[in-house]
């Protein structure tokens, strides 16, 4: 037996087919699975981090990112610390690695994939049009504006034209990577 509710939020998500994962969170506990769907564990390793889209007119800021393991122009973030929220987080790596102090940040959607290792990684993106503070690079790379149509000819970190989508549609709210760099916009 399987409860029609969840077929109706759940059903079309890959990770919720036979092959994926399948799990629920503690919400929809008194859910029962549909046959073939796989439980998964309600703790999962994850390597939290952010992005955020810092815009003034019609110019973005963007930043070429040096070496690092993901070179090429992205958005400034980085990674949350303990017991930091990730409203903080944003806020504290856009100044870090611009100079700038943005105000106001809004949750515009996440990016998320499972790592070769095996644990979730969950990119927060963030808009933000509000800032004070002197423009300035940092070691992860030079920053500088930028105008929206030149983004696509720029050399962008990978990934990086897929996550555009989800900043500048305002119907899109996650990107999610499968196997085989395969990626679903939600």
């Amino acid at each position: 037996m399987w409860c029609a509710a969840r077929h109706c939020a759940f059903e079309s998500h890959p990770l919720r087919q036979e092959e994926g994962v399948g799990g629920y969170s503690d919400a929809f506990s008194f859910i029962i699975l549909k046959p073939g769907w796989k439980s998964m564990p309600r703790k999962i390793e994850a390597e939290l981090t952010t992005m955020c889209m810092v815009t003034k007119g019609s110019r973005i800021l963007v930043q070429n990112r040096q070496g690092h393991g993901w070179p090429g122009i992205a958005f400034p973030g980085g990674h949350l610390e303990n017991e930091e929220s990730v409203t903080d987080s944003v806020i504290r790596e856009v100044y870090e690695e611009t100079g700038l102090t943005i105000s106001s940040p809004r949750l515009c959607g996440i990016k998320d994939w499972y790592s070769d290792e095996g644990f979730r990684y969950i990119v927060f993106l963030y808009r933000a049009e509000d800032f004070s503070g002197e423009l300035k690079a940092s070691e992860e790379g030079e920053v500088f504006w930028a105008e929206r149509n030149e983004l696509p000819g720029m050399n962008l970190c990978r990934g990086m034209e897929e996550t555009l989508q989800v900043f500048f549609d305002d119907a899109l709210c996650e990107l999610y990577y499968g196997d085989n760099d395969s990626y679903q916009l939600f």
